[in-house]
């Protein structure tokens, strides 16, 4: 995982990119690769049928199952989750998400929680940016200040840290990847869950993201940049190159809510 940060070549990262599914199912916790397809396409799809978007109870339980499954199990975090209000979970996310979207970021239109065409707010669907290798120009990504706005208003539910936070903002925005174990020791080394290490994370997530679109002439997403990178920890399928110093990266620590 480290060498794969550290490779320019656009082929080694996807390659990565390429075992991710095979990574995920690797895993070996049941139900995992069902709950992975959920997250990256029926929850984003999801996501963009409300007006105003938000996120239900039912959703934040399923995706803490996947973060959970994908990496370190802590039951009580799942426990928190089932038992939340579920008016509170649709408040917090509401706002969370407009935050995003009012900052003029890709999962808006015109810098507003609602566009005029059609009157959907536009959220980050299974393929992200990746698709659009086109010379289409790219929607202003959420700023800096938007992002810790929406992480804290998620935040005030019970067992959210910010790296749960940053999963449910992922699945309205793929510009602001999912801080997860396998991305944060890769890019800075840490397992620091704060909110300012998860916005440093997806700063230097873009960085990559942009660094690699540029090299490779099509459009890769931060959310791609992470899942190349859990790939490569895991070990599912990606290059020698790619998965090459992955093993002493993966060590991890206790931590409070994430």
């Amino acid at each position: 995982m480290a060498s794969l940060w550290s490779e320019s070549s656009p082929e080694a990262w996807q390659a990565a990119l390429d075992g991710y599914s095979e990574a995920v199912a690797g895993k070996g916790k049941e139900g995992l690769p069902e709950l992975d397809r959920w997250f990256h396409e029926e929850l984003p799809a999801a996501l963009r049928t409300r007006q105003p978007p938000h996120m239900t109870q039912p959703e934040l339980v399923k995706l803490v199952d996947w973060k959970l499954k994908r990496g370190k199990w802590r039951p009580r975090l799942l426990d928190f989750a089932k038992q939340a209000d579920p008016a509170a979970v649709e408040a917090a996310s509401r706002a969370a998400f407009a935050a995003l979207a009012g900052s003029g970021g890709s999962a808006g239109s015109g810098g507003k929680a609602s566009s005029k065409a059609g009157g959907k707010v536009k959220a980050g669907g299974a393929e992200g940016g990746s698709s659009e290798a086109s010379g289409r120009q790219e929607a202003p990504q959420p700023t800096e200040a938007a992002i810790k706005q929406a992480l804290a208003e998620l935040c005030v539910l019970k067992g959210v840290g910010p790296a749960t936070a940053s999963a449910a903002l992922e699945a309205f925005d793929p510009s602001v990847p999912f801080s997860s174990d396998e991305a944060m020791l890769a890019a800075l080394n840490s397992k620091d869950y704060t909110v300012p290490k998860v916005l440093e994370l997806t700063a230097a997530l873009r960085n990559k993201a942009a660094a690699l679109s540029k090299a490779s002439g099509r459009q890769w997403t931060p959310r791609e940049v992470e899942q190349a990178l859990f790939a490569a920890a895991v070990g599912g399928g990606c290059s020698a190159a790619a998965a090459g110093g992955s093993a002493g990266a993966s060590r991890s620590g206790k931590k409070r809510k994430r």
